[in-house]
């Protein structure tokens, strides 16, 4: 299947059931899109074919009732056009990328040349639901569920460790829901709040961002004391909204759709003290790599590739984004204070090297990864 094994992506199973492949674009001076290439190409066997056709078809009609972890799905069930990605419906910048659901056995219709019949998906897509799609190939245990991630040891467990109730205003239905149950299945409160000066110093806040001053409003809105507590949800269209809301005090940034591991991770850190933030995109400056919850800690920095773009706080964020949307929600997105994003994931150390290559993939090639420090723990988590 794949041009270098003929086996799936996934299992490593023989039974050819298609191809998955993304391109990147650009747009023209028209308006229109250009193709550049192809990114990635994957061959996956009809097991992973089929499921990977039904998160495509879950995500354009919109179903809110999927158990697939962090979906992107579309907040309408019709597209918006070419301007818009069709996952999450963001508005694209002048680079997006295609994904294209390719069956093995595609037969040409009867006098056509171009119509095939078989089961063929195309999307058009964000940075950031990019990252989810290939996760769902290269670490779709993060997807489904799984109690562990395999591919990089133990630390893919769930941690549970006690957190704080949590208020949400202004998210998605399907984030709100997702918020919602994870308060519950862990015994926290859970409520809906209109602004920020309804926030109580027992609860953490999920608040989502804007086009314009949603999560700015809101933070400005409460108490100084209380602002680090709160969490800023966007999207990838939503990050001018983000930063402001960070630079006014908010605690931590996510990426929508959320899943229970990011909201638990988030509420723990949000409960923690106020950290020093980065003055340029308010993302809280992370300190030293230190063990935590068992595990030893493994930095990376990430940096912009054109030195053009090094200052670009905007980019930054975009990195950020994708960086949160993609770790685990234990592992730490911030600034390293000098410029950077700096990530701090806790996980086994001979996984460093796997780590990096996935966090490579779904940052894309505007980024460079450093391997930072690593701080070893003196215990292990069986």
């Amino acid at each position: 299947m794949t041009p270098a094994t003929d086996r799936c992506a996934i299992c490593s199973s023989s039974a050819w059931g298609g191809t998955l492949a993304f391109t990147a674009e650009v747009r023209g001076a028209g308006g229109g899109w250009n193709p550049v290439s192809i990114t990635d190409e994957f061959g996956l066997c009809a097991e992973d074919y089929d499921r990977l056709v039904e998160y495509a078809d879950a995500i354009t009609a919109s179903e809110q009732g999927t158990a697939v972890l962090g979906l992107p799905l579309r907040p309408t069930p019709f597209a918006l056009g070419p301007d818009h990605c069709d996952c999450c419906q963001a508005e694209l910048p002048d680079q997006a990328s295609t994904m294209e659901l390719v069956p093995a056995a595609q037969a040409y219709r009867r006098g056509s040349r171009t119509h095939r019949v078989g089961t063929l998906r195309w999307l058009r897509v964000c940075r950031l639901c990019l990252g989810w799609w290939q996760s769902a190939v290269r670490n779709p245990g993060g997807i489904l569920g799984y109690s562990r991630s395999t591919a990089e040891g133990s630390s893919g467990g769930w941690l549970n460790p006690g957190h704080a109730g949590a208020a949400v205003h202004a998210l998605r239905h399907r984030d709100t829901a997702m918020v919602a149950a994870t308060m519950e299945a862990d015994g926290a409160s859970f409520r809906s709040i209109g602004r920020g000066a309804a926030l109580t110093p027992s609860e953490v806040a999920f608040v989502a961002a804007g086009k314009r001053d949603r999560a700015t409003a809101f933070v400005r809105a409460a108490n100084p004391a209380e602002r680090h507590r709160i969490a800023v949800v966007a999207l990838s269209d939503q990050l001018e909204d983000a930063m402001a809301a960070l630079k006014l005090g908010a605690g931590e940034l996510l990426a929508s759709p959320l899943s229970p591991q990011q909201i638990v991770g988030a509420a723990v850190r949000l409960a923690g003290q106020r950290r020093m933030k980065d003055p340029a995109t308010g993302l809280p400056i992370l300190g030293a790599a230190a063990p935590e919850f068992g595990r030893s800690c493994i930095s990376y920095a990430v940096e912009a590739r054109d030195p053009a773009q090094w200052l670009d706080p905007m980019l930054l964020m975009e990195f950020a984004l994708v960086a949160r949307r993609f770790l685990r929600g234990y592992d730490e997105v911030g600034s390293d204070g000098n410029g950077s994003l700096q990530l701090n994931v806790f996980a086994d150390v001979m996984y460093r090297t796997r780590i990096a290559e996935v966090l490579g993939a779904a940052l894309g090639r505007g980024a460079v990864l450093k391997a930072g420090p690593v701080r070893k723990s003196s215990s292990a988590v069986a």
